[in-house]
């Protein structure tokens, strides 16, 4: 089951990749400051099956910023991992805690999974969702890089909570985390290790770290030149 998983998330990804290769999907290579920014964006019309309706949710529960519910979707027992390419990376991770920590970060520093496609593979056991969104940092936004590809494999509950959450994000080497860092060291360098944190020790820690990092990187949009 878990390789099938792998497989079939590393499949959906691929896709993403192949349009980001062709030019669908262009990425920026100098920083340019965003004027505006992007409301996420998922498809939920139509939706009438409840493993899929509650796919959408637990995506709009984090474009929302709700680190309570979103914590609350991983429960005790379950299969849960987050992989990244390259795969040595601290946002990387196996198990409930931390999948739920990088997920509560992500979401309290203002992440969005934006332009998601939800199905249901009727060959898979039931409650099985395969995912695939594009992964809008706040940071990366600020400056002007796209979003990155990113896809996730889930199995729900019948009371809507995860039973499996096998997510994969494609993860690109750019200037935007040593700009921010580089100014925030400057600018409150009592508060630098607090918001550029990238790994916690328990979920509140990590909401207290993407807070900080949402905050302070809205003061370093201010001082950005158009």
């Amino acid at each position: 089951m878990k390789h099938s998983m792998a497989v079939a998330l590393y499949v959906l990804v691929a896709a993403l990749l192949t349009a980001c290769s062709s030019g669908a999907v262009a990425d920026t290579s100098e920083a340019t400051p965003a004027t505006t920014s992007p409301a996420p964006e998922t498809t939920t019309s139509a939706v009438d099956d409840p493993a899929l309706a509650a796919a959408y949710e637990f995506i709009a529960s984090y474009n929302d910023g709700d680190t309570d519910a979103v914590v609350a979707y991983f429960v005790d027992g379950g299969d849960y991992a987050a992989d990244t390419v390259p795969s040595d990376t601290p946002f990387a991770g196996r198990g409930r805690e931390d999948v739920a920590e990088f997920l509560a970060w992500s979401a309290a520093s203002d992440t969005n999974m934006v332009h998601a496609e939800c199905m249901v593979d009727p060959s898979a056991p039931a409650g099985s969702v395969d995912c695939t969104f594009m992964w809008d940092d706040l940071l990366r936004r600020t400056i002007g890089y796209v979003p990155l590809p990113g896809g996730a494999t889930m199995t729900i509950n019948a009371d809507g909570t995860l039973s499996s959450y096998q997510s994969l994000l494609v993860l690109r080497a750019g200037a935007a985390f040593g700009i921010y860092m580089d100014w925030l060291s400057g600018a409150s360098p009592d508060e630098a290790d607090l918001a550029g944190q990238v790994g916690w020790n328990s979920v509140d820690e990590a909401i207290e770290s993407g807070r900080a990092r949402a905050r302070y990187v809205d003061e370093w949009a201010s001082t950005l030149t158009p």
